[in-house]
């Protein structure tokens, strides 16, 4: 005949019963909501092609960092994009769905404060987009700069498009700089120093694309450099990477 266990050892089964039985409890209570809070990634991303904005969020397995959910984008209102859209000052490309290109502006955890979002390498879009959210003492200074400058604003914005769309961020602000100090509305002559600038910008990319061995950026953006203003410079330098 089978012994029973003593009243003591009774009690501490039971207890190590209650206590397994609470861990459990406490994991599915606590646990699973934290693996998926950790596990939420959201950011956003700049079209060049049409200057729009979208969010997106997906969800990831922590540790793993395998996504299991799809990836939900939804359009996101920047007025200025919009307002240049609309004004005809900046015209899309055209491309849509696949051919569409986007550019990340930043990207985080659910558990990352706003200031906290990781900033990758190729996130330099929100350069653009920062500066082009800039107020002043009239609001948005795009808007009052626009309405002061209508003919170098039909100049200006096109410029600004295509360094977009050929990743140029980096230089973006100084361009952009330069049009804010600009006196009067003289089309011709901004072009000018505008196209004198620019390329100047595709030059110092185009040279440091040949330093870092991108050889076939580098001869796109010389060439757009000697297109804007000839320079035996930049020749020089095209001359070589061909």
């Amino acid at each position: 005949m089978a012994q029973s266990l003593p009243r003591s050892g009774r009690t501490n089964r039971r207890v190590l019963i209650l206590i397994m039985v609470i861990g459990t409890v406490a994991t599915l209570l606590f646990g699973i909501p934290t693996l998926f809070t950790s596990g939420y990634h959201a950011g956003r991303e700049f079209s060049p092609d049409d200057f729009t904005v979208r969010s997106y969020e997906y969800q990831t397995i922590p540790l793993f960092n395998v996504t299991w959910s799809g990836i939900e984008y939804k359009p996101v209102v920047d007025p200025v994009c919009r307002q240049l859209l609309n004004s005809g000052l900046i015209t899309p490309t055209g491309k849509t769905g696949d051919q569409q290109t986007w550019h990340l502006l930043w990207d985080g955890r659910f558990t990352e404060m706003p200031d906290q979002m990781r900033l990758p390498r190729d996130c330099d879009a929100r350069l653009l987009i920062e500066y082009l959210a800039k107020t002043g003492d009239q609001g948005n200074i795009w808007t009052a700069w626009n309405l002061e400058y209508p003919k170098a604003a039909k100049v200006f914005w096109p410029v600004i498009a295509e360094l977009a769309r050929d990743e140029m961020y980096l230089k973006v602000p100084d361009v952009m700089e330069f049009a804010l100090n600009l006196e009067k509305d003289d089309p011709d002559q901004f072009k000018q120093e505008l196209n004198e600038l620019v390329a100047e910008v595709y030059l110092e990319l185009g040279e440091l694309d040949l330093q870092m061995n991108q050889k076939t950026r580098a001869i796109d953006r010389l060439k757009k450099s000697i297109a804007l203003s000839e320079s035996d410079e930049a020749q020089q330098l095209l001359d070589s990477a061909q």
